[in-house]
């Protein structure tokens, strides 16, 4: 599938709670040399270079001073996945990717992420650093 046609947006993360979001990209990465984020059809975006790396990019700041633990659960695969800023391995299965081929079908990964921090923090997707982003506040808090 190209993303060549991508949506985007701003997922905006709550202060100090559990919080569901999904990511609808299939490929991408966050690039620290140029700041922003690439959408190149080859490079399957996962939580270290997609999420991770914008975070400590964007803010300066290690991960782990932002986020406790982004968690998700694949169903098909009846496996249960958590990255942990700071201690998981960018190779181990725990860097699960934002997005699976599921047979036929594409699903996107909802993953709950825990804020540690009193601070709003802002995840960009698609081309978000365009004029025509949405800030998302939709999320279910827990």
């Amino acid at each position: 599938m190209s993303s060549n046609n991508i949506t985007t947006g701003i997922i905006q993360i709550e202060p100090n709670r559990w919080q569901l979001i999904s990511i609808p990209i299939i490929y991408g990465y966050w690039d620290n040399i140029n700041h922003k984020l690439v959408h190149d059809d080859i490079i399957r975006a996962n939580v270290k270079n997609y999420i991770i790396d914008q975070i400590e990019d964007r803010y300066s700041i290690s991960a782990n001073e932002y986020i406790e633990i982004i968690s998700t659960y694949f169903g098909d695969d009846n496996e249960f996945k958590s990255y942990i800023p700071g201690i998981t391995n960018v190779n181990s299965t725990h860097n699960f990717p934002l997005a699976f081929f599921d047979g036929e079908n594409i699903e996107y990964a909802a993953m709950w992420i825990k804020s540690k921090t009193s601070t709003v923090f802002t995840i960009n997707w698609g081309s978000a650093e365009t004029s025509q982003t949405t800030v998302f506040d939709g999320a279910i808090y827990a």
